[in-house]
């Protein structure tokens, strides 16, 4: 076999074997889709038996995206807390994010009262479905706790842009 055959016969051989990898590969890769949390979310969830409504908007940040943010959690006025809670999340895994959220609670002059923290996991189902856990805590001003985790479940919807007239 001269050296230019040699060649083609080596070459042939390299092509086969990224061939060969690439078939390998996409045998065994996750065809699952990935979601992300990004949007604006109308909420429902039941803590210790109480059921909740509210809207969360989860946003990426510029240099993570899809991976970590900022979610704004609003709840609906006359509630003893304020209506917009803060807060972050992060993937935790394929279609799973955990967050945490703050907001003040308010006494019968609007002033703060204390804090409540919100915490817990959701889970993409879909492109505009998650479900998750979801635990709750209340503080004074000052830190100490004033009453134990108390957890729940939560599911939530997507709002979907209407296009027309």
């Amino acid at each position: 076999m001269n050296i230019g055959n040699k060649k083609i016969v080596l070459a042939l051989a390299v092509i086969a074997m990224f061939a060969g990898i690439s078939l390998y590969a996409s045998l065994y890769q996750d065809t699952e889709r990935s979601y992300s949390p990004e949007g604006a979310w109308l909420m429902n969830g039941v803590v210790n038996g109480q059921p909740f409504l509210w809207m969360d908007t989860y946003t990426s940040n510029s240099n993570n995206p899809a991976v970590s943010g900022t979610v704004l959690c609003t709840l609906p006025a006359g509630n003893n807390q304020t209506q917009s809670g803060h807060g972050n999340w992060i993937r935790i895994g394929k279609n799973k994010f955990a967050f945490t959220a703050w907001r003040f609670m308010t006494g019968a002059d609007g002033k703060p009262v204390g804090k409540a923290k919100f915490w817990g996991t959701v889970t993409l189902d879909a492109e505009n479905q998650m479900s998750g856990t979801m635990n709750a805590q209340y503080y004074s001003l000052n830190g100490t706790a004033i009453s134990p985790p108390l957890s729940g479940t939560s599911t939530g919807t997507l709002i979907e842009v209407e296009v027309g007239g």
